[in-house]
């Protein structure tokens, strides 16, 4: 009689899924190290080009204490009576402003760069840093530090494409980051705060060889991410017209205005452009002043006023 064996054939090991256990392990390790040393690497680049920022604030330390008082407006001259027809008197602009002095060695700067031009002060924030232009690429310092390594905070910023050096268009717009370090443009969300912005605040351009010019923020809002430079050209009186028109509807969910500062189409403003605080990639933060002192020669667009 034939006895039947009921036992089942051990199974052997699975050598070929252990190995590709394995391999997926290994690999995980090997990415994780990786992260963790770009990680090191990325914070390392930040720390030492903030410590490269705060080396240039002290070649660019400020002398004389920031204004704690608003201008008051010069009021317009009165009319002298003649006899012959009188003419419209002229509507008055805004005061001037003193603006803190600064001792700003640019040759010192020059040598770190030779792209830095100008240097942006906004008291109140820690906004207080060279401005850049490179010569060839206008995106080069969203993503390259003052000393060209690349990778964060990178710098402020003007596109030569759209902006003079010497402010002299009818709106200069400033790029910069914002990061959670609180450098760069990140403590212009400052002016989120409604009480904070009705105060009286300033933005300070310095320049080699110039007169300083002095701006008063006028807004500061949220708004689309379209480029406010290619949709329209502000050289066109009309077109800056329009703008200056539309600039008070941003219909966004933060916006604050000084309905006191007028503005006309023979008026320089300035455009502080940043990321917003979670609103998305499709969304910038603007913070606006317009132009104070010194004057600037006359525009070439005609006085409309608004």
């Amino acid at each position: 009689m034939t006895e039947i064996n009921d036992k089942k054939p051990e199974k052997k090991p699975d050598k070929k899924g252990r190995k590709g256990w394995l391999i997926g392990v290994v690999a995980f390790l090997l990415l994780a190290v990786g992260a963790i040393v770009y990680l090191i690497i990325d914070m390392d680049t930040q720390r030492r080009a903030m410590e490269e920022y705060e080396r240039m604030q002290q070649l660019a330390a400020a002398v004389t204490p920031v204004p704690t008082q608003a201008p008051t407006p010069t009021p317009a001259p009165e009319p002298e009576e003649t006899e012959s027809t009188p003419t419209p008197t002229p509507t008055p602009k805004r005061a001037m402003v003193e603006v803190p002095e600064k001792d700003i060695d640019w040759d010192a700067l020059h040598e770190k760069n030779k792209d830095i031009y100008a240097w942006i002060y906004v008291p109140d924030t820690r906004v207080d840093y060279p401005i850049l232009q490179h010569e060839t690429d206008d995106t080069f310092y969203l993503n390259h530090n003052v000393d060209g390594s690349p990778g964060y905070p990178g710098c402020v910023y003007t596109e030569k494409l759209w902006n003079t050096k010497d402010f002299d268009d009818p709106n200069t717009v400033l790029y910069s980051h914002n990061l959670r370090s609180g450098e760069m443009f990140s403590t212009l969300h400052y002016f989120e705060d409604e009480e904070f912005f009705e105060g009286d605040h300033y933005i300070f351009i310095y320049r080699e060889d110039k007169e300083p010019l002095a701006y008063q923020i006028f807004g500061a809002y949220e708004t689309n991410s379209i480029h406010l430079l290619a949709n329209g050209d502000m050289h066109n009186v009309y077109q800056y017209e329009q703008y200056l028109q539309n600039l008070y509807y941003a219909g966004s969910r933060i916006a604050h205005y000084r309905y006191d500062i007028q503005l006309d189409t023979d008026d320089y403003i300035i455009t502080l452009s940043t990321c917003t605080n979670g609103a998305g990639k499709d969304r910038r933060w603007l913070v606006q002043g317009v132009l104070l002192n010194p004057p600037m020669p006359q525009s070439d667009l005609p006085d409309i006023d608004l």
